[in-house]
C-alpha cells in the first residue's frame, strides 16, 4: 500500500549545500571575533542538527541576531552557485511522483533558502509545500512545522506518513509527529551521544528506491 505522504528533511538528505554553509560560518566566525574557530564539514553537518533558530544562541550568545543576519547575508550570496543535490535523489522524487505520493520538505533551514534552492535545482513543483524554519510556530524537531506542512492535505500524521532524513534530530522529529521513521545516510543516528533508531536505515537513495518498490502501487 502507498504511504499517504513522504516528508523529507533537505540538507544532506536530498540537497548537498554543506560547502556554501561551511563558507558562510568561517566568513561569520571572522566577522564576530572568532577567527580561529575552525570547523570541519563534519562539524557543520552536526550543526545542521539543529535549528538555525536556535544554534545561533549556542554559538554567539547575545551576538546571536547579529551574527544570524550576517551568515544569511553571506550565505545568499553563494548559496545557489553550489547547491547540488544528493546522489539519485531526484530519481527517488520522480519514482514516488510518478506513483500519486504526496510530498514534503520540512527543514531546519530557514525556509525562504529551502524554497530559492528548490527553485534552482527545479525540483519546487515536486512538493505539495516545502517548510523550514521560521515557517511554523514551532521548528523541527516538534510536530508544529510538519503539522503547519501538510495542513489543508486532508493527511493524519500517523505511521503511513514516512519522515526521511539523514541523522538523529530527523528520527526525533518523525517519533513527535507519530511518523514512520527512515534515514538515509551513515549509521548510527545521533543526537549527542544518544541513538536514535529509524524504524528502516538506507546506505543511500538508490537503496531506498528498491525499499519504495516494495511498498507503493506503481502506476
Amino acid at each position: 500500500m502507498n504511504p499517504k505522504a513522504v516528508i523529507f528533511d533537505w540538507d544532506i538528505t536530498l540537497v548537498d549545500s554543506v560547502k556554501a554553509i561551511h563558507g558562510s560560518l568561517k566568513q561569520t566566525f571572522i566577522e564576530f571575533g572568532n577567527p580561529s574557530q575552525a570547523w570541519s564539514i563534519d562539524d557543520v553537518l552536526e550543526w545542521l542538527r539543529k535549528s538555525m533558530r536556535v544554534s545561533f544562541k549556542d554559538l554567539f550568545g547575545d551576538q546571536a541576531k547579529e551574527a544570524a543576519d550576517y551568515f544569511y547575508i553571506q550565505y545568499r550570496n553563494n548559496h545557489l552557485k553550489k547547491v547540488n543535490l544528493m546522489p539519485n535523489a531526484l530519481e527517488t522524487l520522480k519514482f514516488l511522483k510518478g506513483c500519486n505520493v504526496k510530498l514534503f520538505v520540512v527543514s531546519s533551514k530557514k525556509g525562504e533558502l529551502v524554497r530559492a534552492e528548490a527553485s534552482t535545482l527545479k525540483i519546487q513543483n515536486y512538493f505539495s509545500r516545502i517548510v523550514g524554519s521560521s515557517d511554523a510556530i514551532e521548528d523541527k524537531p516538534a510536530k508544529g512545522s510538519m503539522d503547519f506542512a501538510i495542513e489543508k492535505h486532508n493527511i493524519t500524521l500517523q505511521n503511513d506518513v514516512w519522515y526521511v532524513g539523514d541523522c538523529g534530530i530527523d528520527v526525533v522529529c518523525a517519533r513527535n509527529s507519530g511518523c514512520y521513521s527512515i534515514i538515509i545516510g551513515k549509521a548510527p543516528a545521533l543526537v549527542g551521544e544518544t541513538i536514535h533508531k529509524p524504524d528502516k536505515f538506507f546506505s543511500n537513495h538508490k537503496a531506498f528506491q528498491d525499499f519504495i518498490k516494495t511498498k507503493v502501487n506503481t502506476i
